[in-house]
């Protein structure tokens, strides 16, 4: 239960006479703790507001299935590991304390992409394929703080295909421009937000079974393939509406065990699902990636200081 005390009115006032009451979003405070402890949280409703007093809605939230899992169960997290105790929240009060002079964009952002985290968490044991786009969603919204260069987001192919219509198409540089901004490349930069968020430290620790850790843990020398087909799945499963529940739903493995089978029969677009799917993150692996870049967007960004794991951040 949480307790927020508002300020005294008499202490508040705009300069237009109107009281002002600050007021912290219940959902920012519930993104925040999800985040730093790496566990589903819930939100029932008030006890008590503004002196009325209310029940608890119980049924507004999903039932909690695979109690074992990381973000389920009562250990802390692999990285960025907390004590499960609400002390802990002291790492993310720069972030909640409205009176820090924390760009409100960093804010925005981190609410808006970890809401999205949130979301995946608790619909996870229910709707596990939008669950699993919940994550591809909150990697996007992340992507859109970051800043690119052309060179950056896209490849020699599209370049070379630039410099051609430049040099040998009357007005092709006005072509190339009005390409460019066409040409959102989000896949891309999904890819290339979450590379530089992650680093190989990231990968040396896991949550697999100790026996599977070579065949079922992340490896960093083959995320950045295993990022590129998590969007991948995310495109296929919106254009076929092919289920994945059973694959990406594995408790105990970060990545695919095994193949699945991909028949001769079968269209294209099921054949490079299935492809994609053999490849891509299981919904485990691919939460403590994001779990991850959402701590490291707030260090990057100077919003909170982690006591542990990471030093001399670049910022983005």
């Amino acid at each position: 239960m949480v307790s927020i005390k508002t300020p005294d009115p008499k202490e508040k006032h705009h300069e237009s006479g109107l009281l002002i009451y600050p007021r912290l979003s219940i959902n920012f405070l519930l993104v925040s703790l999800c985040v730093l402890y790496g566990k589903r949280f819930d939100y029932h409703g008030p006890v008590e507001m503004y002196g009325l007093y209310h029940v608890p809605n119980l049924a507004s939230s999903e039932p909690v299935m695979h109690p074992k899992i990381g973000f389920n169960n009562h250990q802390s997290r692999a990285n960025f590991s907390v004590e499960l105790e609400l002390s802990k929240l002291d790492i993310m009060r720069p972030l909640i304390d409205l009176e820090s002079k924390i760009d409100q964009r960093i804010r925005d952002i981190f609410e808006a992409a970890g809401n999205f985290y949130l979301q995946a968490l608790q619909k996870y044991g229910t709707h596990p394929e939008s669950a699993y786009l919940d994550l591809i969603t909150c990697g996007e919204i992340l992507s859109n703080f970051c800043d690119f260069t052309y060179d950056e987001l896209y490849d020699n192919n599209l370049l070379k295909q630039f410099e051609t219509i430049e040099t040998q198409i009357e007005g092709g540089a006005a072509i190339v421009r009005d390409l460019k901004k066409r040409l959102y490349q989000v896949s891309r930069k999904f890819r290339l937000t979450l590379k530089k968020l992650l680093s190989e430290d990231f990968c040396l620790k896991n949550e697999v079974p100790e026996e599977w850790v070579k065949f079922g843990g992340l490896d960093w020398k083959t995320l950045d393939k295993q990022i590129r087909v998590a969007y991948q799945v995310r495109s296929s499963y919106v254009h076929t509406g092919q289920r994945f529940s059973e694959v990406v739903q594995v408790c105990e493995f970060e990545v695919q065990v095994g193949r699945l089978q991909i028949n001769e029969g079968e269209s294209r677009e099921v054949k490079e699902f299935l492809k994609a799917l053999n490849d891509a993150p299981t919904f485990k692996g691919l939460e403590r990636m994001m779990r991850y870049c959402l701590i490291r967007f707030l260090e990057t960004n100077g919003a909170i200081i982690f006591p542990s794991e990471t030093t001399g951040l670049e910022t983005m």
